[in-house]
């Protein structure tokens, strides 16, 4: 595990937005441009924080903290909880190495933060 950096969506490229709905799509079939949709827009009061890990300057996990999920179309009684810590996706060749652990320690932090 190399140096661990994190960056905000506010931060990415475009092509760092790319690789993240190309992990989505590859991990649960969701569209890639809602993902970029939903990570992009500003004025969307659902996604409340999203970050992209990186080692050594390569990304390797992504995800954040959610108003919406899928599971409350499901089970709309699980809505008086909030924000959910959702999407959290380690590539393939860096799991099972403890960066899924690191990451939502930081995502733990950053909510904190924010109040």
């Amino acid at each position: 595990m190399g140096k661990i950096t994190f960056k905000d969506t506010s931060e990415l490229a475009d092509a760092e937005i790319e690789l993240i709905s190309d992990w989505y799509w590859a991990e649960w079939s969701i569209e890639k441009e809602n993902t970029k949709q939903r990570l992009t827009r500003k004025d969307s009061d659902d996604v409340l924080l999203h970050t992209l890990m990186f080692s050594d300057g390569t990304p390797v996990t992504t995800g954040g903290l959610y108003r919406n999920v899928n599971l409350l179309k499901v089970e709309p009684r699980f809505n008086i909880y909030s924000p959910w810590l959702g999407l959290i996706c380690t590539a393939p060749q860096y799991r099972n190495q403890g960066f899924g652990y690191l990451f939502c320690e930081e995502i733990q932090r950053q909510a904190k933060e924010c109040g």
